[in-house]
């Protein structure tokens, strides 16, 4: 993933440069009016943590004499990562942007986007099972008790992540024009993301629905094939101030990412 952004900020400078040494400022011919846009966005996500597992359960039993029995069976599991798959970094994106002041080859734009991940993630775990037998007496105290039948047995638990991500993010846009078909931009604002998460450890489910706040900037080119059809590539780097977690797992929503989306003027 680190390599497909290196590679993207290359072409992007590149194409600066290029550009930039042959053209002259012009005024845009997308200078006002509203744009919206759709295509794909990518984001670097961290892997996600697992916190461990510490649970289990208790099952007691009267035997038929005067001893009872009580059998206590409990997991416990290391902790670990699971890798975000490479394909759950990408996901569409919409957005609609509304110029509101303009002079010469700067413009100034309000600019909404709205993106959706789905991250599906799942691996197996270290762990063991200890199963504790201890029996009392319960007609004769003077017996006391006593524990016997002990078992550790090696654990391979599954661990598994569902977590939907719905993020709105509204920015300030920058535009600056250096031919009728060819402008860089750059954007900065806040986010807001809304995750439905959903876990699995050793067969415990918990779930969680969040709002996270966050900030965003971003910077990227636009070539425009006319004065209605372009297309735009963009590198941006999003921040969230809180984690999405439940009782067994962490994810960190902060990271690098891009951009490419098929631009329509009105």
């Amino acid at each position: 993933m680190n390599h497909i952004l290196k590679t993207t900020a290359a072409i992007i400078a590149s194409a600066f440069c290029c550009f930039a040494q042959t053209a002259e400022p012009v005024v845009s011919v997308t200078e006002h009016g509203v744009k919206f846009g759709a295509g794909v966005i990518t984001r670097h996500f961290e892997n996600t943590k697992i916190k461990g597992i510490a649970g289990g359960s208790t099952v007691t039993t009267v035997g038929r004499g005067a001893m009872q029995e009580t059998i206590s069976i409990v997991s416990t599991g290391t902790s670990g990562k699971m890798d975000v798959e490479t394909i759950d970094c990408f996901g569409p994106v919409i957005s609609l942007e509304y110029g509101i002041w303009q002079k010469e080859a700067l413009t100034l734009s309000l600019i909404g986007d709205f993106q959706y991940y789905c991250l599906d993630n799942s691996r197996r775990i270290n762990g063991t099972t200890t199963e504790t037998h201890t029996f009392t007496a319960v007609q004769h105290s003077d017996f006391g008790s006593a524990t016997g039948n002990i078992y550790v047995l090696g654990g391979n638990f599954k661990a598994k992540m569902d977590m939907d991500l719905y993020i709105l993010d509204l920015g300030l846009k920058g535009d600056y024009a250096f031919s009728e078909s060819f402008e860089i931009f750059a954007a900065v604002g806040p986010t807001l993301t809304f995750a439905d998460t959903e876990s699995k450890v050793d067969g415990r489910n918990d779930s969680d629905e969040d709002f996270i706040f966050g900030l965003y900037a971003g910077a990227g080119m636009a070539y425009w094939f006319n004065e209605k059809i372009g297309l735009s590539c963009e590198i941006r780097y999003d921040a969230a101030f809180e984690k999405v977690e439940t009782k067994d797992i962490k994810q960190d929503l902060n990271g690098f990412g891009g951009a490419l989306k098929l631009l329509i003027a009105f």
